[in-house]
């Protein structure tokens, strides 16, 4: 149950480096777009290729969101005055009731996606922004296409930092609450 759990959000991660990247070398390395690939020409080991890539990626990038947003994770704790650490209080709940660990294991899916959701469209609006500045005229090569990507990652990152936050709170409350209860 749990193992599949994870393994979907580190592949979700995955995926979502791969399009990151794919982002970048696009802006980058004029690498073509999706249009030009024939999709009945995919064979099983470039599938597999794929989805091992997006494994391998999706896990070293929730270890890289993970400890970029830890500083966030430390002022949530701080600011909920929990009793005692996180992972203590999470492994004595989780012994005692099944049920609830369900409960954890899926708030702690959402902060999972939040963290990758928040730190990923970052990443490219940094890369994009510096090459722009570097081999474009400056920072906005192209006014009007700029605009609307800056925009949409500014969205995706916020969306994801709020999603972050307000699973985080929540999870470090409901911990904090089961445990004394159990």
């Amino acid at each position: 149950m749990g193992t599949t759990r994870i393994l979907a959000e580190i592949l979700g991660i995955g995926f979502q480096g791969l399009f990151v990247a794919y982002g970048i070398a696009r802006v980058t390395l004029s690498v073509p777009n999706f249009s030009q690939f024939d999709p009945f020409k995919i064979t099983a080991g470039a599938v597999t290729v794929v989805i091992a890539s997006a494994y391998i990626l999706g896990t070293l990038l929730d270890r890289l969101c993970d400890f970029l947003v830890s500083r966030i994770e430390n002022r949530i704790r701080a600011s909920i005055l929990l009793p005692y650490d996180p992972n203590f209080m999470r492994y004595a709940v989780n012994h005692e009731s099944a049920e609830i660990h369900k409960v954890l294991e899926y708030i702690r899916a959402r902060i999972r996606i939040g963290r990758a959701t928040f730190i990923m469209p970052l990443i490219v609006l940094v890369i994009h922004v510096i090459y722009a500045c570097i081999y474009g005229q400056g920072f906005w090569v192209d006014a009007g296409n700029d605009i609307v990507q800056y925009a949409i990652y500014i969205v995706l990152s916020v969306s994801g930092l709020l999603l972050f936050y307000e699973s985080q709170r929540k999870y470090f409350k409901r911990v904090s609450m089961c445990y004394h209860v159990v």
